[in-house]
């Protein structure tokens, strides 16, 4: 599967991931309680935020990320808004927006495993893989991460998309390496190799 073939099918993904992750958070009052039940009224960023992952079911990116910039706006350090906006941006192929919303929702606590899944996945794709795995490992140490399955999953693909990276670039230098010594036998390169 090619790389963007991946990253079509982890985006849903990703999305679906991060709406379960806030529904497992429950809803919160006008004081940032958290409602039992969805007793109260919702908080205006939840509703934002709700209207931005509609709006993204249906396709509609730009009108999503309107919502979430919305919901940013009421609460400037809700990492949930950081995240889904990191992921709007990923999906209008806006990588460095993505990524700074990325660190912004992970960089405030409480450490959500979800984002930090999220964000390892964005970075997996860029090709970042220097730093993929401690991401993932940070989303696995969090105490009560109900799906850790995930982030094994996505560090085990992203490790094995790596090794396909390495051994193409590794196939491509044989294959040079291999007309270099076919080309020009006696050259001083073509005996090391």
């Amino acid at each position: 599967m090619s790389r963007n073939g991946r990253a079509a099918l982890l985006s849903p993904l990703l999305v679906c991931l991060w709406l379960t992750a806030c529904a497992a958070d429950g809803v919160r009052d006008r004081n940032g309680d958290v409602a039992p039940d969805g007793e109260g009224q919702k908080a205006p960023e939840d509703l934002y935020l709700q209207l931005a992952v509609e709006y993204l079911r249906q396709g509609q990116a730009k009108t999503a990320l309107t919502k979430a910039e919305h919901a940013l706006a009421e609460d400037p350090d809700n990492p949930q808004a950081h995240s889904l906006i990191a992921l709007i941006y990923q999906r209008l192929r806006r990588p460095s927006l993505a990524e700074r919303h990325f660190r912004a929702a992970t960089d405030r606590p409480p450490k959500d495993p979800y984002i930090l899944n999220a964000y390892a996945s964005f970075l997996c794709d860029r090709g970042r893989f220097a730093v993929v795995r401690s991401r993932y490992e940070q989303a696995l140490a969090v105490p009560g991460y109900a799906m850790p399955w995930v982030a094994l999953t996505n560090l085990g693909t992203c490790t094995r998309l790596r090794m396909e990276r390495w051994l193409g670039a590794r196939a491509r230098a044989d294959t040079y390496g291999g007309m270099l010594c076919r080309c020009y036998p006696d050259s001083p390169e073509a005996t090391q190799l």
